[in-house]
């Protein structure tokens, strides 16, 4: 298989996948995103996603493909182009520090709102992108029908979250709306909608029948707004015996996905 070799750090390409992880505006306008990992490629590969761009560092491609020529054959069978760079055109298009294998673009996918479905997670202004990531991963570990992001939420496609999510990024239905758009579609579905939040009428998760429904998960430092579950139908609370006057939104969505599933 032969690779694409680009040298400059101006070249378009590596330009393009720099803007990619740190625009999130762009990422939008460009209907893609930008990846970091061997093992997460691979996974990208097998999953069907559509690929725009590997690049790789020169030195660690020449190890790799003698590591594991079968993947790179899966790789020139899709027809993605390849491309390989010094080490400090890498460095130019890479979003961290250090970087553990290739970088790689791909396309979002794209999901109508639903009009069936079961369980949902709504992140109502989760900002911080290692949560929004774990949210997914946990998603996909419990077959959720898809995770919704309220105004104010982190991008799920920016590098940290996908970078957290693991692979699920590819595999997890995900919709950006505003709230009323939101309440809408699950009015449309027929689909009740909670609110993990600590009110006085709050229920606790235990006695709640969570096999069909949509549960927001608030803010880090804020929780729910107070706009948001007034439209709720009830609040539900994840009861806790120690100290701790709250839990961090990722672990708190966990565990109610974990309800959800009925993993008992």
């Amino acid at each position: 298989m032969e690779w694409e070799s680009i040298t400059s750090k101006d070249n378009k390409l590596i330009r393009h996948m720099a803007r990619l992880a740190s625009d999130a505006k762009y990422r939008r306008a460009s209907g893609a995103y930008v990846c970091e990992g061997e093992k997460l490629l691979w996974e990208a590969v097998r999953d069907g996603v559509e690929l725009h761009a590997v690049l790789w560092e020169r030195h660690s491609l020449a190890e790799a493909q003698v590591d594991r020529p079968e993947y790179f054959a899966q790789l020139e069978k899709i027809g993605c182009r390849c491309v390989s760079v010094p080490e400090n055109v890498f460095a130019a298009a890479s979003f961290l520090e250090t970087c553990s294998g290739p970088l790689f673009v791909c396309s979002r996918k794209t999901f109508s709102l639903p009009e069936t479905g079961r369980r949902f997670i709504v992140l109502d202004g989760v900002q911080d992108p290692g949560n929004v990531g774990t949210v997914l991963r946990t998603a996909d570990a419990f077959s959720i029908d898809g995770v919704w992001f309220l105004e104010g939420s982190a991008d799920p496609w920016q590098p940290k979250a996908v970078r957290a999510a693991m692979g699920s990024i590819f595999r997890v239905p995900i919709y950006r709306a505003s709230a009323d758009v939101f309440f809408d579609a699950m009015q449309g579905a027929g689909i009740p909608v909670y609110a993990a939040a600590l009110t006085e009428t709050a229920e606790n998760i235990r006695t709640v029948s969570l096999d069909r429904c949509a549960v927001i998960i608030g803010n880090e430092g804020n929780g729910v707004r107070p706009a948001c579950i007034a439209r709720c139908e009830k609040s539900v609370l994840i009861p806790m015996s120690g100290r701790a006057e709250s839990l961090n939104a990722a672990v708190a969505a966990a565990i109610i996905m974990w309800e959800m599933s009925g993993c008992l």
